[in-house]
């Protein structure tokens, strides 16, 4: 077996772009961009001097950039790299990457399988270890920070976890997991917990059996919030800050009572947050379902900011990302269209690259036809004609908001035309916006405002802007 060795490590990876200096900070875990386009020079040239071992701070950067670049970490260690490119990104941000189809839900054929793609192809497929370790390392020298790991259910394979795990973290990528929670047990959660993930989400998707059993199967609810109770129990024993998630998929029409009794849930067992952000969205509808469900998917959120007003002093909620929610900015500044398949890409088992996991449509493979990842994003003509299709539609021509929306969701938008391909794996969405579009919503509704912009966050830095890879949902 070939050993893959790992970067050494540093406390700032930066991403020279089109857009500009891009940086990953170790301290902070996310990705920044200056604020104001005319600091990018400022940036660049101060960390070029950090990199010929010169006083990056020599006085003539201004006292709160010189701060800011402080805290990001430019006083440590620092890797640079360069785009060739001045009109994209060198690579996405973060990545779904999934090395295992294997579920032990999958002979069940849980409720899960109407809006999961996966669902169709759960079973063996499972990536090597080797090959992981090798993409692993790839991702970190790409630049690729963020890693998410869900499945199939990654834990059930201990060792084939155990690899995945280790070898992201000794590349220092920064890792988060989801799982059905119903194999967790200790030599697991040691597994876990000794590589720092951000955050493990257990699938829980209803607040008692008779719910949760509807959506995963009978008899599994006192499983896995047994489990969920375990894992908040062992974080706090080994003083980890790993954030333990209830992460439900819903719909517009779970009633409120349901998802105010798994945030009730959620405080009960110890968990960190409760996210609502994961609102049901698939190509398994037919044409125009989610255009009869607008005002419904709105109520839902205003429904969910109220829970965050009454819980959120015991317990974080995550609500949908719409600027209805008061989202904020969404991805990489002047890029158009869903962030699947540009500042985020899902790796698959078989190798086969899709925009995310809730959009198969297939991009490449990059063991069939590419020797790698990054050899797939410079030389995949699937990606650029999807790029195409990513261009802003007319409907959103002007839109005021659309740095909070970029066009939605491209499933949605395929749904909503009804020209699905042959495999119903992808369709057409060039031409239409997201049938829940918030600005026409608020068009229908002017009694509806925006919601004002939150308080100032006092741990933000005053020069640079987080990028926030969220789909727009």
């Amino acid at each position: 077996m070939t050993t893959v060795e790992p970067l050494e490590p540093v406390d700032v990876v930066v991403r020279h772009e089109f857009c500009g200096p891009l940086l990953w900070s170790n301290r902070r875990h996310a990705f920044f961009l200056p604020k104001e386009a005319g600091e990018n020079a400022l940036v660049t040239r101060a960390v070029e001097r950090k990199s010929a071992g010169q006083e990056w701070d020599d006085g003539s950067l201004p006292a709160g950039l010189a701060d800011d670049l402080r805290e990001l970490g430019l006083d440590g260690r620092v890797r640079e790299i360069r785009s060739p490119y001045q009109d994209r990104l060198s690579g996405p941000l973060e990545i779904y990457f999934d090395y295992t189809w294997l579920c032990n839900l999958a002979r069940h054929k849980c409720g899960q399988d109407s809006f999961c793609y996966a669902a169709e192809f759960l079973g063996p497929t499972t990536m090597r270890e080797q090959r992981v370790r090798e993409l692993m390392a790839e991702l970190a020298q790409w630049g690729v920070m963020r890693v998410h790991l869900a499945g199939g259910e990654p834990t059930i394979n201990k060792r084939a976890l155990a690899n995945y795990l280790d070898s992201a973290s000794e590349q220092g990528l920064y890792t988060s997991m989801a799982t059905n929670g119903l194999l967790i047990d200790d030599d697991t959660l040691d597994i876990i917990l000794r590589n720092g993930l951000k955050s493990v989400s257990f699938s829980i998707d209803g607040a008692s059996e008779e719910t949760f059993g509807a959506v995963r199967g009978p008899g599994l609810f006192d499983k896995v919030v047994a489990a969920l109770r375990h894992t908040v129990r062992r974080k706090r024993e080994t003083g980890s800050d790993m954030r333990v998630c209830v992460k439900p998929t819903y719909t517009p029409s779970t009633p409120y009572s349901e998802l105010e009794a798994l945030v009730e849930l959620g405080i009960d067992a110890g968990a960190d947050v409760v996210k609502f952000a994961n609102p049901e969205r698939c190509l398994h509808h037919e044409q125009g379902f989610y255009s009869q469900q607008v005002d419904e998917y709105y109520a839902a959120i205003e429904y969910i900011g109220t829970l965050q007003k009454t819980y959120g002093s015991q317990i974080s909620i995550t609500n949908v990302s719409n600027p209805m929610a008061g989202c904020g900015d969404i991805g990489i500044p002047g890029l158009s269209g869903c962030i699947g398949g540009q500042e985020l890409i899902a790796l698959n088992p078989d190798g086969s690259v899709t925009p995310c996991l809730m959009h198969p449509r297939k991009l490449g493979n990059i063991d069939d036809q590419f020797t790698g990842l990054r050899d797939f994003w410079n030389g995949s003509t699937q990606l650029t004609d999807f790029w195409k299709a990513l261009e802003k539609p007319e409907g959103c021509s002007g839109c005021d908001i659309y740095s909070s929306c970029r066009s939605g969701s491209t499933t949605r938008r395929i749904v909503q035309i009804g020209r699905f391909d042959p495999e119903r794996s992808t369709g057409d969405f060039s031409a239409v916006k997201d049938p829940l579009c918030t600005r026409d919503y608020l068009a229908r509704h002017p009694e509806k405002k925006l919601p004002e912009p939150p308080a100032d966050d006092l741990t933000a830095l005053r020069h640079f802007r987080e990028i926030a890879v969220r789909h727009s949902l």
